[in-house]
């Protein structure tokens, strides 16, 4: 955290207070050399936190650590805001001399606080309880191999089948060959009690077999000679003292020899020491061997079961299979009601999480009221507060939250407790708050908050709720965790209640159920970011107590109304990001005002698709716009030569996502002078009429697709809803163009694909629905003209129906092995029917996913996904008969990838 704010401070803040200075000109001069050595303490003070963090330190020093974190905080906001208010015209030039010299009196008592107050001793001292990350490799010797008699097991059932088929000898012994399985999962999902099950239940079929954990400080040496003392008539030579790790391969090799072993690698942590370890093994054709390798990590899974291994994913426990160990593990099988009301709340936090249903049930020890329910939790997410029964699930959140490789990646951890358990969050949205944030997040201009996001996912600390990512949650321990770090850290606050230094507050969340009166009373002149989740209440905004503000967030706000954003516009100038819902009136439709323009630096503006928006040329005018998402129109389109030249020369709109358009005036004229365009979403009015709205809506589009051609890199999205029968859309793309994504949305009955679709031969992923969608052979036909498509979407209201047939019935969908053949993921959603299925042999050879997300489905529905060679994921309605839930399960466990078979709600 610490090493975060002074990075930002010396990437971001500093070079603008330059800025500052060099705009004064002779004037503040001589105060460069002040600012210089601002920046020299700051230097100094990073690198005596990384000799702190490198060295150790006993516990008698934190207090001093936290005094130092706390004004070196200070610090960095001092600075800050200093530089924000003079951006604002807040201070005056003559005015920044005190201040600078003030913050360089400062900067030099922060630098010298550790020199005072920490021994040299204590530098040399080991922290006490080191956490799991550090400590050594626990073996079967050591505390008995996971999933014996005394561990408590529920709701793995299948998870043990899947795991014993695909240990299971191969048929034919010139097939043999060493595999390799990663499980992998968020810690304490149950990764190594499933690993410890199946080694107990299948390790007596090998002849050589061991079981060790790889975490902890432990070189890939002494691992591997871990493994050679499990081997029975391991070699007792003076070699095997030896620490040269080809000294201890061989020793390997020539134990193994021929035979088959079984060899369980518990948590590894890296990339590089897992597939060092599986590399050590050797690989004789015709010896059947396996090897059981647990991570956290999805890139370490991949990477250890390259070529023709598996990686398994843990799932956690479905709501009744959590109650069940709950109250297994606390000794109540026949629970009453009351215990049951009693711990609902707290089992729902730990999201199916075995060792944290496991932790709280032993904490309670039977008694499991609401009360103790809650201090269990409490605990459990406060690492601080040990105890033996919670000190396994303690010691994952710790690891999880400081194994992270940088503090921006931390910081980015603890942003995700702005929003509440179980509240879905956006990728883009997140990421583009990221941004706004700026240095303050460790983001500089060429910094990557994908790849951020990504590391995120990868590490299992966010868990996806669709297949494309777009939208995550964070499991309710680990948001627990980053919540109790982000207050004592002062990173964001939750609560208006329990502040300590109201000034210092950068970012605050209001979640369900907050007064928001409570704001009357609180200093909120440094506040960076607002966001409110109290949808349903209404309460006093007033922003004239937060000019400061970057980050506003007011999407789950249901009382703001124009008068609020007019004062927003008038008073919020250095707002960077604001997402709102204007609430819809009968009689007027909610417009935004043309002091929108005093907002100069704001990048995104969401105004949400639930209702149209009329918005002035001046947000379009809007210099470091970025984003514009929602559902507006233009409120008057008064455009000369001057102003079309200026928005050619200076727009920065990436996205333009959601704008309607009745007769092709608006927005379409425009799109053709805004150059950095990558994303258009066009709403169509259900009223217009299409004979004069195509022509307009077709040049514009031409004009957004062809000048593709000089940006071949970057990937283009169009989506239009033509919210009426789909038209005869005679748009006329260049194939040079560069479209990645189309969707189209349109009523009725639809029964082949537009014909200027098929001349886009970039498209990657496409996306068509309608009401009623004839999925038949000219619909394949067509689409097999899309060279490179990876990912085919089908979506209707009513019914996806199969080809018809002379008698009027409806015939099965018959993919061939010459349509589709780059299709990886393929997604039909229906209603009320989907069509019978049937892919030929040779077919969608490299299709990993497939999506059937209909109620109604009957059974396979024809579909044999055992000559889906590549499939790795299924996903149905939740709400599919049990005897098709049954079947799809069945037939994944026969097909040699046994791919995933998930049930959700919708695509």
């Amino acid at each position: 955290m610490e090493g975060a704010i002074i990075g930002a401070v010396l990437s971001g803040t500093l070079p603008k207070l330059y800025s500052a200075i060099r705009e004064a000109g002779e004037k503040l001069y001589h105060l460069k050399a002040d600012v210089e050595s601002i920046q020299s303490e700051l230097e100094s003070i990073k690198a005596a936190i990384q000799d702190y963090r490198t060295g150790r330190y006993d516990k008698s020093d934190n207090a001093v650590r936290g005094v130092w974190i706390a004004r070196l905080r200070r610090l960095a906001y001092d600075i800050e805001d200093l530089v924000d208010r003079h951006g604002a015209k807040k201070v005056t030039h003559a005015q920044l001399i005190p201040e600078i010299l003030k913050l360089k009196i400062l900067a030099e008592e922060i630098s010298k606080l550790p020199e005072r107050y920490i021994s040299p001793e204590s530098k040399q001292k080991p922290q006490d309880g080191a956490s799991s990350s550090t400590s050594g490799a626990l073996t079967s010797h050591d505390q008995g191999i996971p999933g014996q008699a005394g561990h408590e097991v529920v709701g793995m059932d299948k998870a043990l089948r899947d795991l014993t088929t695909l240990l299971q000898k191969s048929e034919s012994p010139t097939e043999g060959k060493l595999k390799v399985i990663s499980i992998v999962g968020f810690g304490g999902i149950g990764k190594t009690l499933l690993a410890g099950q199946v080694y107990n239940l299948v390790h007596h079929e090998y002849p050589l077999h061991a079981f060790v954990n790889a975490g902890g400080v432990k070189n890939m040496v002494e691992i591997l000679k871990e493994i050679l003392k499990q081997l029975p008539e391991a070699s007792t030579s003076k070699q095997d003292e030896s620490q040269h790790r080809n000294d201890v391969e061989t020793q390997l090799k020539l134990r193994l020899g021929t035979k088959r072993y079984l060899i369980v690698i518990d948590d590894v942590h890296t990339e590089e020491r897992g597939c060092d370890i599986i590399s050590a093994f050797p690989e004789k054709k015709g010896v059947d061997s396996r090897i059981i390798v647990t991570t956290t990590i999805q890139s370490v899974a991949e990477a250890c079961s390259c070529g023709d291994g598996h990686v398994y994913k843990m799932r956690p426990l479905e709501d009744d299979k959590s109650e069940e160990l709950f109250f297994n593990v606390s000794r109540k099988r026949s629970a009453s009601e009351a215990m049951k009301q009693g711990s609902s709340k707290i089992r729902k936090k730990c999201d199916g999480v075995p060792l944290a249903l496991v932790s709280i049930a032993q904490f309670c020890k039977g008694d499991l009221n609401q009360k103790k329910c809650e201090d269990a939790w409490r605990k459990l997410c406060t690492p601080k507060e040990e105890d033996r029964s919670l000190a396994r699930m303690q010691r994952v959140l710790v690891n999880n939250y400081e194994t992270l490789c940088s503090p921006c990646l931390q910081d980015c951890l603890l942003y995700l407790c702005m929003f509440p358990h179980g509240h879905p969050i956006r990728r883009a949205p997140l990421i583009r708050r990221w941004l706004a944030e700026g240095p303050a997040m460790g983001f500089s201009s060429g910094s990557d908050p994908h790849g951020n996001f990504e590391t995120l996912i990868d590490r299992n600390l966010i868990w996806p709720i669709n297949e494309n990512v777009k939208t995550c949650k964070t499991p309710g321990m680990m948001l627990e965790y980053i919540t109790g770090i982000s207050n004592s850290e002062n990173f964001m606050k939750l609560s208006c209640g329990d502040w300590t230094a109201p000034q210092d507050i950068r970012r605050l969340s209001l979640h369900p159920l907050e007064d928001m009166r409570v704001l009357q009373h609180k200093d909120l002149s440094r506040l960076r970011t607002l966001a409110v989740f109290n949808e349903g209440q209404e309460g006093p905004l007033d922003f004239a107590k937060c000019k400061l503000l970057r980050v506003l967030d007011l999407e789950a706000c249901n009382c703001v109304n124009e008068s609020h954003l007019e004062q927003i516009c008038e008073l919020l100038h250095l707002l960077k990001y604001l997402s709102l819902r204007l609430p819809k009136s009968i009689t007027k439709v909610p417009s935004i005002p043309s002091n929108i323009s005093n907002l100069k630096l704001l990048e995104t503006l969401d105004l949400g698709k639930e209702t149209v928006v009329m918005v002035p040329v001046e947000v379009i005018e809007l210099p470091h716009l970025k984003h514009l998402l929602g559902k507006f129109k233009l409120l008057y389109y008064t455009w000369g030569k001057s102003s079309r030249k200026v928005l050619e020369e200076n727009s920065m709109l990436e996205t333009l996502a959601g704008f309607v358009t009745r007769r092709g005036q608006g927005f379409p004229p425009l799109m053709r002078h805004m150059r950095r365009l990558t994303k258009v979403k066009i709403w169509c009015d259900p009223d217009a009429d299409a004979r004069i709205l195509l022509t307009p809506l077709s040049e514009a589009i031409n004009e957004f697709l062809l000048k593709q051609q000089s940006t071949p890199d970057v990937r283009y999205s169009l989506s239009i809803d033509f919210q009426q029968p789909f038209p005869d859309f005679r748009c006329a793309p260049d194939r040079r163009g560069n479209l990645f994504s189309l969707k189209l949305r349109g009523h009725g009955r639809l029964t082949q694909i537009p014909e200027f679709v098929t001349r886009v031969g970039t498209i990657t992923e496409l996306c068509l629905s309608s009401t009623t969608l004839i999925f038949g052979d000219d619909v394949l036909k067509r689409l097999s003209y899309l060279r490179v498509l990876q990912y085919l979407k089908l979506e209707a209201t009513s019914s996806i129906k199969g080809p018809e047939q002379r008698s009027s019935e409806e015939g099965p969908v018959v993919i061939r092995p010459e349509q589709l053949k780059s299709l990886e993921r393929m997604c039909l959603v229906a209603e009320q029917n989907l069509p019978w299925i049937t892919i030929q042999d040779g077919a969608l050879k490299y299709l990993v996913s497939l999506h059937l997300i209909c109620r109604g489905l009957d059974g396979l529905s024809g579909v044999k996904i055992t000559d889906l060679k590549a499939l790795k994921e299924v996903a149905l309605h939740s709400g599919v008969a049990k005897e098709t839930k049954e079947n799809w399960e069945e037939a994944a466990e026969r097909h040699p990838n046994r791919p995933r078979v998930l049930f959700i709600e919708g695509p």
